[in-house]
């Protein structure tokens, strides 16, 4: 039976007209490394949830992904930068990094223990995560930007990123 065949074909193709969109992936911005680059904001974080970066921007959506975080959790920076923004936003207490790779990181909701224009590398401490004002219970939002327009942090996250078509194995 020619089932499993027909499965990996079919994957295949579904995975190179997902490429051909140009999902996914900092390649797809001008100028931008190719592979991932960023690391997740809290250690031993788990991804709680993903991201729904709405077309058009103004729609509603979620403009980053959720990662698992206890009270008071020290928050890392996701990469190297200057530190743009320390305060609170709608509420919510905020510290954002423009990072060297060309995007702009926010993290929410967390307390800042730096200050703003201090120069940061990918896994020092940025501030400390708490559980007021938080649209989920024990996460912090990580949010991206390039510009104004918001982008999926997987694809920029190593050990994510971009999906990457390998051939089929003689004989599958």
């Amino acid at each position: 039976m020619h089932t499993p065949r027909l499965l990996v074909t079919v994957l295949v193709a579904a995975l190179a007209a997902w490429a051909a969109l140009g999902v996914g992936g900092p390649s797809g911005a001008a100028g931008r490394a190719a592979e991932p680059v960023l690391a997740l904001p809290v250690a031993d974080g788990r991804i709680a949830d993903l991201a729904r970066i709405p077309e058009p921007d103004w729609r509603p959506g979620h403009r980053g992904i959720d990662v698992a975080a206890a009270p008071d959790a020290v928050v890392m920076s996701p990469g190297s930068g200057r530190v743009a923004f320390v305060g609170v936003v709608a509420g919510r207490p905020v510290v954002s990094i423009d990072l060297d790779v060309g995007v702009r990181a926010s993290l929410e909701p967390v307390v800042g223990t730096v200050e703003e224009g201090a120069r940061v590398t990918r896994g020092d401490p940025v501030g400390v995560a708490t559980t007021e004002h938080a649209h989920c219970a024990g996460c912090v939002h990580w949010g991206l930007r390039d510009g104004e327009r918001y982008i999926d942090p997987l694809d920029w996250l190593e050990g994510f990123g971009r999906i990457v078509l390998l051939p089929v194995p003689a004989g599958a």
